[in-house]
């Protein structure tokens, strides 16, 4: 009897022949997408197309989970937030996310999702931290998100493990990353513990981008003016106040509230406190208020307040306190000077122009009193022919070679409609300095007050195209505007 034959194929041989006839297709389409996206992405395909084939590529070949990473950066140039996330978050379930979509992903939330909370952002970073330990740019960014939450100690901690890592420092494209800013923000953070180290940063900010020049210089001069002072509290304000000067106003607020905590008796600690949170806008009263309560007849606090109340347009009370200082400190023209301002707000301009002219004579060589008269005749249009031109003729001889108060006396004459004297002082002054746009603003005013149309928009051009205050640039492109619209 003949042996019955067996069968070509086992059950589970045809199993697994059914499995790949299924299954095969579908891997042979991934691989097709992943083409696909290629050849889009190479010819300057859309985004989104190339985004969603990179996509059907990674669903459909599951040993290739990297590829969620370029469909997110498809999405992304697509400015499809939502399909970026979802595909983010896949490359990332499968430990696969790039160090530079960790930071696309973690800042995604942090900008979009503020009720998730800084711990929640935090955690993706820390995740990319621990999957990518050398990459320079999430101990930085780590460090930008505890200096936004005013957490300092920990912003110090990250920037300083980023520095460990600066050799990495290169951005997502391949570029080099400005390390030079990491650099300045360890020194401000190390002013209060670490000055030595912090002079170090600083320094070799500067050394790497002469633009922090000037900022390293007047830091620099504050941690050595810091040096030189025992009190705890005196030495904290002096580096508060250094930081405001560089416009560090947050972080001058945290040194400023340490110096109320050295010593909470210090008035001058207190008014600094308010004067930093003023800056951004936080509540500065309470501040002031503790100060007044330790000492009334504190300089700084009533200067720093007189200076509030000014911000905030309450100019009763900023004249109150700068009657205060007047009355206190008599011989200091500063507070005569800063007076004569208020009560031309105020609108009581004989009042005004004695307290000037009082400054003016407890200083009689200081140009920036006679100036500021010259500046109040113009303003208020006071009398300039037997008050403003002489006093600006003042300032400039008291110091001839500076442009501003050139500019003062253009001012003047451009004031009474003598235009061509005008421009004089006004060449004059850009000749001094050519970067002293606001004369060139005030050039352009005077060639449309003598009808010199083509001189005028050109001068206009240049003040709103190099002038670095926004107000200049602001005010030639309303005068472009209204005589030379197009």
């Amino acid at each position: 009897m003949n042996a019955m034959k067996r069968p070509i194929l086992t059950m589970p041989a045809i199993l697994l022949l059914l499995a790949l006839l299924i299954v095969a297709p579908v891997i042979l389409m991934g691989y097709q997408n992943e083409r696909n996206a290629r050849i889009a992405l190479d010819t300057g395909g859309q985004p989104d197309y190339f985004a969603k084939q990179f996509e059907l590529a990674a669903r459909r070949i599951p040993w290739k989970p990297e590829l969620w990473n370029e469909a997110a950066e498809g999405y992304f140039r697509a400015s499809n937030w939502w399909k970026m996330r979802d595909a983010l978050e896949h490359a990332r379930t499968e430990k696969v996310l790039t160090a530079c979509n960790f930071r696309m992903l973690a800042f995604d939330y942090f900008v979009k999702d503020p009720w998730r909370g800084d711990e929640f952002v935090l955690q993706i970073f820390f995740e990319g931290i621990e999957q990518y330990p050398e990459n320079f740019l999430l101990y930085d960014d780590v460090a930008s998100i505890y200096e936004y939450k005013e957490r300092y100690d920990e912003a110090l901690q990250y920037l300083l493990l980023a520095l460990d890592h600066k050799e990495n420092a290169y951005l997502c494209d391949g570029r080099a990353f400005a390390i030079e800013d990491t650099h300045y923000r360890a020194g401000v953070l190390l002013m209060q513990d670490d000055p030595t180290r912090a002079l170090d940063e600083l320094n070799t900010a500067s050394s790497l981008d002469d633009e922090y020049a000037p900022v390293v210089e007047t830091l620099r001069t504050t941690l050595n003016l810091a040096a030189l002072e025992d009190d705890p509290a005196e030495k904290l304000i002096l580096i508060g106040r250094g930081l405001g000067l560089v416009d560090e106003w947050q972080l001058a607020a945290s040194v400023f509230h340490d110096a109320t905590q050295a010593d909470p008796e210090n008035a001058s600690a207190w008014a600094w406190l308010g004067t930093a949170k003023d800056q951004f806008g936080e509540d500065a009263l309470s501040a002031f208020e503790m100060a007044e309560s330790i000492n009334p007849n504190d300089i700084e606090l009533l200067s720093l307040r007189a200076v509030y109340w000014q911000r905030h347009v309450a100019l009763e009370s900023a004249q109150a306190d700068f009657e205060k200082l007047v009355a206190l400190e008599p011989e200091n023209p500063q507070w005569r000077y800063a007076l004569g301002g208020v009560y031309a707000e105020l609108g009581d301009l004989p009042t005004a122009l004695a307290a000037y002219e009082k400054a003016i004579a407890l200083a009689p060589t200081e140009p920036l009193y006679v100036n500021a008269l010259a500046l109040f005749s113009f303003n208020y249009r006071y009398d300039m022919a037997g008050i403003g031109l002489p006093a600006a003729r003042r300032a400039v001889i008291l110091a001839p070679q500076d442009a501003q108060y050139i500019d003062t006396l253009g001012l003047l004459y451009l004031g009474m409609e003598e235009f061509d004297d005008a421009e004089k002082q006004f060449l004059r002054a850009l000749e001094k300095d050519p970067l002293y746009r606001l004369a060139e603003l005030h050039l352009g005013m005077a060639y449309l007050g003598r009808g010199d149309w083509s001189l005028a928009r050109t001068a206009l051009i240049n003040a709103e195209a190099f002038a670095d205050d926004e107000a200049v640039r602001m005010q030639a492109r309303r005068l472009l505007d209204e005589y030379f619209p197009e």
